[in-house]
């Protein structure tokens, strides 16, 4: 019996032993990792400016008509990747970082049509008054609402556009979550279908950027999103729309599609097969090739 007990007592000993170490192990890779991509993943030299005392930090690159991208709440600029590179022969790309990343901007109303009203200023203030605009997720919502305002834009392509971007409010918890190198890295390969697509840099400049968002920026921005509900059919769109979906993210993103599109003649939808939510990755050809079809 007493053997018995001490087998037992001794078998939760190394059970407890063995979960302090890995999570020990877990915390020193995630801090090891966390400040090797704050040090040594160099930033690219980026503009900025500043809108009713908003600043706002973004490239620019190649010439032709303008064309403005707008990234996802919980990612960067970065995360356009080769598309930007690759429009930009034929066109003026400008990617801008939107207002959530360090404490100058923590007082910023983030509330999605206040965003669309700031990035069309943003673009007017570069002397735009007419240009094309690709939005993706989040950006894919303050896109939407550019379009329905704005008659300086002339196209708009929403990507992986959805009813809901978040499906619970965020708390202090997913902040923390996304200054973790490695549970970012798995939050963001969910989104991918085939994860061979996954290119390392472009997740690495999006973590880096994600973790220097303040806490008070990070809740109001996300609140913000998560309130959001488009209008439906009440208004028109300005220019014509196209809306790029990898099919096997989430089907019931197209069934919203049409929904809120079902009155308007000015829109096409392109679902990319095998493909999740970032097709502008993941079957970067295939994106390309209709984003400039559609805009020529």
């Amino acid at each position: 019996m007493y053997r018995k007990e001490f087998t037992v007592n001794r078998f939760k000993k190394y059970t407890l032993n063995i979960i302090i170490s890995f999570t020990i192990l877990f915390l020193c890779a995630n801090l090891i990792s966390y400040f090797a991509v704050r040090i040594f993943l160099k930033d690219e030299q980026k503009i900025t400016t500043k809108i009713n005392d908003v600043s706002i930090s973004y490239t620019k690159s190649g010439k032709g008509l303008p064309v403005l991208l707008i990234h996802d709440f919980n990612s960067s600029s970065d995360e356009f990747g080769n598309t930007a590179a690759d429009l930009s022969k034929s066109y003026t790309v400008i990617s801008m970082d939107l207002p959530i990343y360090g404490s100058q901007n923590s007082k910023v109303d983030y509330n999605v049509n206040n965003l669309a009203e700031l990035c069309n200023n943003f673009m007017s203030s570069l002397g735009y008054n007419s240009y094309y605009v690709i939005g993706h997720g989040a950006g894919a919502n303050i896109a939407l609402e550019m379009c329905r305002n704005y008659t300086s834009v002339q196209k708009t392509v929403l990507v992986s556009l959805k009813e809901k971007n978040l499906t619970a409010k965020p708390n202090i918890m997913t902040w923390l979550s996304n200054k973790s190198y490695f549970l970012y890295m798995i939050d963001y390969a969910t989104k991918f279908l085939n994860l061979q697509h996954i290119d390392m840099t472009i997740l690495e400049k999006n973590f880096k950027a994600v973790s220097r968002i303040p806490y008070e920026s990070f809740k109001k921005a996300y609140n913000a999103n998560f309130d959001y509900k488009s209008e439906t059919n009440d208004k028109n769109l300005n220019g014509e729309v196209l809306i790029i979906d990898g099919k096997n993210y989430d089907e019931a993103s197209i069934d919203y599609a049409y929904t809120l599109f079902s009155k308007h003649n000015n829109l096409k939808i392109h679902t990319i097969e095998n493909c999740g939510y970032h097709p502008q990755i993941e079957a970067e050809k295939m994106f390309l090739s209709s984003v400039e079809e559609f805009l020529k």
